[in-house]
């Protein structure tokens, strides 16, 4: 079982490294299982943290109202508030 689970690990890694930046990091934060696990990566990936990343982030959300559950939502929200605190440093 572990094996399989690491092979999975690894095709998803394979399979992640093709997409675009910010998309990457928008499945990475989909991932985190703390907010301290996203914050963690939105400051390795501050410099992708901007307004389009934003945009995206958005429309991810708006796309999980519909589809994930309330928790996992609320969850997101407290990302995207991390993502947006980020950006506005960069910002200043």
């Amino acid at each position: 079982v572990d094996q399989l689970q690491e092979l999975l690990f690894a095709v998803r890694d394979a399979k992640e490294a093709e997409l675009p930046p910010a998309l990457r990091l928008l499945t990475r934060l989909t991932r985190a299982t703390t907010l301290e696990e996203s914050n963690a990566i939105l400051e390795e990936q501050r410099g992708l943290v901007n307004a389009d990343f934003l945009k995206q982030l958005d429309a991810y959300l708006e796309w999980a109202k519909e589809h994930l559950p309330q928790a996992e939502l609320e969850r997101l929200q407290q990302v995207r508030q991390q993502a947006q605190a980020k950006a506005t440093i960069l910002r200043a």
